[in-house]
């Protein structure tokens, strides 16, 4: 539930979160209260790095027939 709620201001899908407490990462089924997560304690959220590579293998992909074209037209 914390990863949907975080995707709306993140803008980062679930599957794409990763989130740790206490230098350990938590798995989605675990719910935060019986791993020990009390009131103002911290969380961190980082985005997955394997999400972070195909969204960037996605960008190169969308940009290489731009410039082939563009090396073509000089």
């Amino acid at each position: 539930e914390m990863k949907m709620m975080l995707s709306m201001i993140t803008g980062l899908e679930p599957q794409e979160q990763r989130l740790l407490f206490k230098g350990k990462e938590r798995e989605d089924h675990d719910f935060l209260h019986m791993v020990g997560v009390k009131h103002m304690d911290k969380v961190l959220l980082l985005e997955d790095p394997a999400s972070k590579e195909m969204k960037l293998q996605d960008l190169r992909r969308a940009k290489a027939p731009e410039k082939c074209c563009q090396a073509i037209a000089v």
